[in-house]
């Protein structure tokens, strides 16, 4: 089963307004309204970026102190938190859906960092101008259709998200190496680049070679025969 905020709404009392715009790759916005209902979601696979457009007194987050929402209200709910909502009264709101694999490229895009410094914390009913601005923009883009429009205001929104500072240590996790390793089994036959690997990392733009291991990057480049990398990291196009 899909298990995605916009999932759970269309499961509920929710009217969605407008078709949804996809901005390709796991990202899509998406304009509600709702009234008299009770909504949780379970664990969500994608991040959900939600702007209160009109209306939000009515709305309370039940397991987070039964705070009540407000016009210009921002709630960001990060993948894989669930959360539990009333609603009484009727209000309008947009939500911007991204997976976390487009969410850490664009950041690490954007900001030319490493995408594991995205810091990401749940916020309910917040004063973030710099997420209500784009996601405003957002939802005049989808109404229109401005495809254009929408990708200059998502861009926006990845640059106001904050980095952390991480001390990062080099290599890549078990899981994901044999991720990795699969798939240059699967693909022997063909020529392997690093944009393969790194789309397989979630590291997905910037990718130094360093971060695969030189024993496992030697077995690799010898055992399968990848042509060499001719750079340090490659700039991959999202």
């Amino acid at each position: 089963m899909t298990r995605t905020v916009e999932h759970f709404l269309s499961l509920s009392n929710a009217e969605n307004l407008s078709t949804k715009m996809n901005l390709g790759a796991g990202c899509g916005v998406a304009i509600w309204e709702n009234q008299n209902d009770h909504v949780r979601y379970e664990a969500p696979h994608n991040n959900t970026f939600s702007l209160y457009m009109e209306g939000g007194t009515g709305t309370r987050r039940l397991d987070a102190g039964k705070v009540s929402g407000w016009p210009g209200a921002v709630c960001i709910m990060p993948a894989g938190q669930s959360s539990e909502w009333e609603i009484t009264k009727r209000f309008r709101f947009v939500h911007l859906y991204l997976s976390d694999e487009r969410l850490r490229s664009m950041f690490s895009e954007t900001h030319d960092c490493d995408a594991r410094q995205l810091d990401l914390p749940e916020a309910n009913f917040a004063d973030k101008p710099n997420v209500a601005q784009p996601l405003a923009e957002l939802a005049h883009a989808s109404m229109s259709n401005n495809l254009l429009h929408a990708e200059g205001a998502l861009t926006d929104l990845i640059g106001g998200l904050s980095g952390r500072q991480t001390r990062l240590l080099g290599g890549l996790a078990p899981h994901i190496l044999c991720r990795v390793e699969d798939y240059v089994e699967a693909h022997l036959a063909s020529t392997i680049h690093l944009s393969d690997l790194a789309l397989l990392s979630i590291f997905c733009v910037f990718v130094p070679y360093s971060m695969l291991p030189k024993t496992f990057s030697h077995q690799m480049t010898s055992k399968h025969h990848i042509a060499p990398f001719q750079r340090k990291s490659l700039k991959l196009h999202v």
